[in-house]
C-alpha cells in the first residue's frame, strides 16, 4: 500500500469505498466458457467484439 501511494494519480480507497464498487461492464451479459482452447477457434471467432475480450483464448487460434 505504501508503494502505491507513492504514485502519481493513485487514489487510495478506504474499505467502505471497496465495498461499493460496482464492476459492471460488458462481460456481465456474456454467459459462455471462461476458455476457448485450440478446438474452439471458430465458436471464438463467432463471438462478438465486445464479449471476445471477456474470455481467455488459445494463442493459435490468431495464426501468423
Amino acid at each position: 500500500m505504501k508503494k502505491l501511494s507513492k504514485i502519481k494519480g493513485i487514489k487510495i480507497l478506504d474499505k467502505n469505498a471497496q465495498r461499493h464498487i460496482n464492476g459492471k461492464g460488458q462481460c456481465d451479459t456474456y454467459t459462455g466458457p471462461i476458455s476457448y482452447g485450440p478446438e474452439d477457434c471458430e465458436a471464438f471467432h463467432a463471438l462478438p467484439p465486445y464479449h471476445q475480450v471477456c474470455v481467455l483464448v488459445s494463442v493459435e487460434c490468431f495464426p501468423q
